[in-house]
């Protein structure tokens, strides 16, 4: 039998009146060295303006398609970077030095097609380009609120969200809950070096991001084995953080389940700790070396932040997870 290849339709429409996008730049840096450079700084402020942007738009199913590239709206950029480094200590058996990074952006969409939000694509006047745009989970359903909730066609133990207008659930009341890049990041590194021994750590922290949690997305709703342990409503339990265990296992089909997932992406990371010492010369020198270091370094060691027993750096994804990991080693000169 000879296989006949199979066809089918794109999903994408093309778009005979797209344009080049314009990015109009203003750019302002400092640089500074103070006290024989024992303090040195570098600042960069800039603000970018696109126009005519060109986006991947969603359609609506009764186009026959799904999507199209098409130039729509402008956005707006305004970051400063500031780089600060400062010798603390600088003597001949000791030295301390202290580098500060800082980065902040703040992106926002100053425009869209007719100047009206596309909803459907997740895109807003006055957000950034990527939000998480959903109902907000403002709890769990308790008993005292039985009344309320079955007139929301729920019960206590389901989750509650945020009715804006108090008019019931509906699709308006879904709200852009969150960032889904930083509001800044900022980083540290310590050097100290005391005679033989040197010692670096590097911190990293950013803040103002939300994540989508895989985690909290694969609730075990019967809430037996094999299941994530979270805190479940329950009479004996009335907590407001995970709905009530049931029959069903399906989690696509709780109502509002989509609100879990939401968290505070913000943390602060040692992110790398390194202790080393080095041999006196006249030790290494019978030996014919020139230098012999020992160290041992540390990766991803400590995070804090308000998600438990998670690396929030890693985005919210369960996939390739950050590792810890702690080096041994020597390093030789001849």
């Amino acid at each position: 039998e000879t296989p006949f290849p199979g066809y089918t339709f794109s999903d994408t429409i093309g778009n005979a009146a797209l344009r080049w996008e314009k990015t109009r730049a203003f750019n302002a840096g400092v640089d500074l060295g103070l006290w024989n450079n024992r303090v040195t700084a570098t600042i960069d402020f800039y603000r970018t303006r696109t126009t005519d942007l060109l986006i991947d738009r969603l359609l609506p199913p009764t186009s026959g398609v799904s999507r199209t590239f098409q130039n729509i709206g402008a956005t707006v950029n305004t970051g400063l970077d500031i780089g600060v480094n400062v010798a603390v200590i600088k003597k001949t058996d000791m030295n301390f030095n202290a580098g500060l990074t800082f980065y902040t952006n703040r992106e926002r969409i100053t425009d869209l097609l007719n100047g009206v939000d596309d909803v459907a694509n997740e895109w807003f006047i006055g957000y950034p380009v990527r939000v998480s745009y959903d109902y907000r989970k403002i709890g769990i359903w308790q008993l005292a609120d039985s009344t309320e909730a079955i007139a929301n066609k729920q019960l206590p133990g389901d989750i509650r969200v945020h009715d804006k207008d108090g008019k019931g659930i509906s699709s308006s009341d879904r709200e852009v809950l969150g960032q889904l890049v930083p509001k800044w990041n900022a980083s540290l590194n310590l050097d100290f070096r005391y005679k033989q021994w040197d010692m670096n750590v590097f911190l990293f922290a950013r803040y103002g991001q939300t994540i989508e949690y895989a985690y909290n997305g694969r609730v075990h709703l019967p809430g037996r084995e094999n299941g994530a342990v979270v805190n479940y409503w329950t009479l004996e339990n009335p907590s407001n953080d995970f709905p009530r265990p049931r029959t069903t296992s399906s989690f696509a089909a709780l109502l509002y389940s989509s609100t879990l997932q939401y968290v505070d992406g913000s943390f602060l990371k040692i992110r790398a700790i390194t202790l080393g010492y080095t041999l006196p010369r006249t030790f290494t020198s019978r030996f014919g070396v020139s230098g012999l270091r020992l160290y041992a370094t540390g990766r991803n060691l400590f995070t804090f932040s308000k998600v438990d027993d998670y690396d929030v750096e890693r985005g919210g994804s369960l996939i390739n997870p950050m590792t810890k990991l702690v080096v041994w080693g020597v390093s030789i000169n001849l």
